[in-house]
């Protein structure tokens, strides 16, 4: 009779990529909790973005990021209820990163390491689309150029621009973000370093 009881047993109901997530996890090594945990309270506990301009002040965490690149102008005046839908997606998009330094410990593929770095594009992915989104207009330009509507637009954008340079000098980069970053790196330079260590061809998951 073969011995099963080297084996988890899962509870009823219990779904099997559950099961293989919680033994990932205790696979998992100290100093890449402690880089999850900057991240996870990076992300979700600290703010990323503070505006301060006498007694306004504005925050925003990492995971209101989607609606602020949607909309820039929400760094000013808060996130407003017309967003809260891509809050709350993008907030599962960065439960789903945070999980993927996982991957690794329970699927024995050499480039499954490389899934350490996915907090870290996801950052940078980030700054790259807000950078882009704050340097245009503020207001799209109608389709046809010549017209009134056209000049009307384009001279809310001069206002709105000159407008928003001394705000501007005033946004912050929060302790969430240092602390976020500053994970991410960890993770990414330990994902890759364990990545060069395998061999090409890995027997088993580590």
């Amino acid at each position: 009779m073969r011995n099963d009881a080297s084996r988890p047993s899962a509870a009823p109901g219990t779904p099997a990529a559950w099961l293989i997530l919680l033994q990932a996890a205790r696979r998992v090594d100290a100093v890449t909790w402690l880089a999850l945990s900057c991240v996870l309270a990076g992300w979700f506990l600290l703010d990323s973005l503070v505006v301060t301009a006498g007694p306004l002040q504005q925050s925003i965490r990492f995971y209101g990021l989607a609606a602020l690149i949607s909309n820039p102008l929400q760094l000013f005046s808060g996130i407003d209820a017309a967003h809260r839908s891509e809050v709350i997606v993008f907030a599962l998009v960065c439960s789903v990163v945070l999980c993927a330094p996982l991957v690794p410990h329970a699927v024995a593929l050499r480039e499954a390491w490389l899934a350490y770095l996915a907090p870290l594009a996801l950052m940078v992915a980030c700054g790259v689309f807000l950078y882009v989104q704050t340097s245009g207009d503020f207001l799209a330009q109608p389709a046809d150029n010549r017209g009134v509507a056209a000049d009307v637009v384009h001279l809310a954008n001069k206002i709105l621009r000159r407008g928003s340079e001394p705000i501007a000098r005033r946004v912050g980069v929060g302790a969430g973000a240092y602390l976020a970053l500053a994970g991410s790196l960890l993770l990414a330079w330990r994902g890759i370093s364990r990545y060069r260590a395998q061999p090409q061809q890995q027997g088993s998951a580590s």
